[in-house]
This record gives structure tokens, C-alpha cells and sequence, in this order.
């Protein structure tokens, strides 16, 4: 039994993007339209995916309602804090960059 590839299988597309990146070099992207790969021939498709995710990536959609207060007053109280702000973080989309700073000040108590 052989574990090499097919020959058919790793040839790629002999076209090759004619443009140049932004760097001087070759695109090494396969040419889909008019010797121009697909983000070289829409440049508009590329800063729209880009946008989608970014947005997907650093966007947390927030539960609207307001926190309630917490008094730090004593340890317990600190502890509950924490356990709440651990417990939205395993549940689903809360902001990351939010219960990193609880658990940064709830040190300080």
C-alpha cells in the first residue's frame, strides 16, 4: 500500500494572479477571472469580508440590562462577584475584556 498522493492530485491551477502584492512580490493565489485571482479581481469583496469579520471577531452582542451594584465589603462578597462573572463568561457571549478587568480589581480587595 502506498501513502503517496495521486499525480492528479497535486497539480494545481498552471494559472497563476498575474498582479503583484503589496509587498513587489508575485500573487501566488491561482487565477479565477481575467488572469486575476478572486480577491485581486474584487478588491471591493475583500475589505467586506474583512469588515464581517472583524465585527464577528470583536463584537459581543450585551445582555441590555444593567448590572446591579456590588458592595465589596467583604470577601464573600467579592467571591460571589467572581463566581457570577466566571459562570457569564461559561455561559456565552459576555465581554471578555469586561470580566478580565473584574477579576484584575477584585484582586485588589
Amino acid at each position: 500500500m502506498s501513502l503517496k498522493a495521486e499525480k492528479g492530485l497535486k497539480q494545481r491551477n498552471p494559472k497563476q494572479c498575474k498582479a503583484q502584492t503589496k509587498a513587489g512580490g508575485v500573487c501566488q493565489a491561482p487565477a479565477v477571472e481575467r488572469d486575476l485571482c478572486f480577491f485581486h479581481a474584487n478588491p471591493e469583496k475583500l475589505a467586506e469580508l474583512g469588515r464581517q469579520g472583524g465585527q464577528k471577531n470583536r463584537r459581543w452582542p450585551l445582555d441590555g440590562g444593567s448590572l446591579p451594584h456590588w458592595s465589596r465589603k467583604s470577601i464573600n462578597e467579592v467571591t460571589g462577584l467572581l463566581e457570577e462573572t466566571i459562570n457569564r463568561v461559561r455561559q456565552g457571549p459576555f465581554d471578555l475584556r469586561a470580566a478580565n478587568v473584574i477579576g484584575f480589581l477584585a484582586g485588589f480587595s
